[in-house]
């Protein structure tokens, strides 16, 4: 069996969901017969992430196949799936159609989000919409930490001001296809001439990419560029699977065309400097606003207890939607409502945690250094003081470019002249040192 058709199958039964990297991987080593010690030995996890991993992943795919999955039954039944699903299992490409509206404009939403109970980020949409009148901006990046809402603003943009645009297309990027393929896809999905598209180098399929974006006002949704880069590097070093990305972006960036594309990025997509307020512009979206998230939550809950509570619980967990429903979730499952346990500093979701841990790793060796001196340093710190600590040696820019690497993705904040580490990066890095220092004793 094709580990990418099972892949497939997998991938249409989970949507609106997606895979991320680190259960795809654990679902082509499973179906290797590997187990989950070798999985986390293999590729440098910690087993019981890797097993947090699997347990989640079974129960997403329990629930989506409607039967009960687990890594023992998974190679066998998702077999007899691929053997069903033969329509699914031909072409791992993304095929997508268009859709006519009923104002006559075309539409391809992938596996878009519903953001039909969308709230707040009015500044951000209006910001949005000035730049879409510019006829000279051609990109924009939506940059911030994971859960803090990119992906529901492009989506919620494209909805409220689709008459600006003759084609929106939305594509993920959380399981990347090589730009070849990825280019198919689009091309595919366009009204144009389909004859010799698969033949062609990936240069012509770019041209005939951006002819289209100059010869239609498009709007083109790139969700979750962060995954083209690989882990542990610096932040401008793509998988080498990936690497023709770059160019292709910078193309769109500089190009003359009447187009707009919006990518989705936890850090900044390498080489757009050059563009920079010109046609290329950067959105850094940070947590939501006290008022807007008390609607989203409190109707759910209006016996939980008090404002300042809430404001608690927003102040710690950064005002990030994902993270504080994660922390209610737990109260609620785990600690039966008892809401005193948010007061705890102390207090450690097991889920963040794990959470983190997956971001932790992603992280180049000099942020990870960051981090730590922080902590030493009583969680805040200038540059100066932060360089001067580093063991490892790394240029000036390179420093700085780690400094806003980490903001970006939400494990500090700048505070005048000082970066100061954020109330969960605290509990998280002191709940690795001490699970560190007993492991060393045991």
């Amino acid at each position: 069996m094709n580990i990418d058709q099972a892949l497939l199958v997998v991938e249409e039964a989970i949507k609106p969901n997606y895979l991320n990297r680190t259960q795809e991987l654990v679902l082509r080593h499973t179906l290797a017969g590997k187990t989950y010690s070798e999985i986390a030995t293999e590729h440098n996890y910690d087993m019981e992430y890797i097993k947090y991993v699997g347990c989640e992943l079974w129960r997403l795919l329990s629930k989506s196949f409607g039967e009960p999955v687990n890594k023992s039954n998974f190679p066998n039944y998702i077999k007899h799936c691929v053997r069903n699903n033969a329509d699914h299992s031909k072409n791992i490409e993304h095929q997508s159609q268009l859709t006519e509206s009923d104002s006559g404009f075309y539409f391809d939403w992938g596996t878009a989000p519903d953001v039909s109970n969308f709230k707040g980020r009015t500044e951000e949409l209006e910001q949005l919409k000035k730049w879409t009148l510019d006829k000279d901006c051609h990109l924009v990046s939506l940059l911030g930490p994971v859960g803090i809402g990119k992906t529901a603003l492009a989506t919620s943009f494209g909805e409220q001001y689709r008459e600006h645009f003759q084609f929106i297309l939305w594509r993920s990027l959380h399981n990347p296809l090589p730009l070849g393929k990825f280019l198919n896809s689009l091309l595919n999905t366009l009204p144009m001439e389909k004859g010799g598209i698969p033949e062609m180098t990936i240069e012509d399929k770019m041209l005939q990419l951006l002819n289209f974006l100059r010869q239609h006002r498009c709007l083109l949704i790139l969700d979750g560029w962060e995954t083209l880069l690989e882990a542990g590097i610096s932040p401008s070093h793509y998988y080498p699977s990936y690497q023709e990305y770059d160019r292709f972006l910078q193309l769109l960036a500089s190009s003359r065309h009447q187009s707009l594309v919006l990518v989705t990025s936890s850090q900044k997509p390498f080489g757009l400097g050059p563009y920079e307020e010109d046609t290329a512009q950067t959105m850094i979206l940070n947590g939501l606003s006290s008022a807007t998230l008390q609607e989203i939550f409190r109707p759910s809950f209006p016996n939980w207890e008090s404002d300042e509570d809430w404001q608690l619980l927003f102040e710690r967990y950064s005002y990030n939607p994902k993270l504080i429903k994660t922390v209610i979730t737990t109260i609620q499952e785990v600690f039966h409502g008892n809401w005193a346990v948010i007061r705890d500093s102390n207090f450690i979701c097991q889920e963040i945690h794990l959470f983190l841990k997956s971001e932790f790793e992603r992280l180049p060796k000099l942020e990870k250094e960051i981090l730590c001196w922080l902590l030493i340093d009583r969680f805040v710190g200038t540059s100066t003081q932060l360089r001067s600590n580093l063991v490892q040696s790394a240029s000036y820019t390179r420093f700085l470019e780690a400094l806003v690497c980490l903001q970006q993705r939400g494990w500090i904040e700048k505070n005048e002249d000082c970066y100061v580490l954020k109330f969960v990066s605290i509990n998280f890095l002191t709940y690795q040192v001490v699970k560190s220092f007993i492991g060393e004793k045991g």
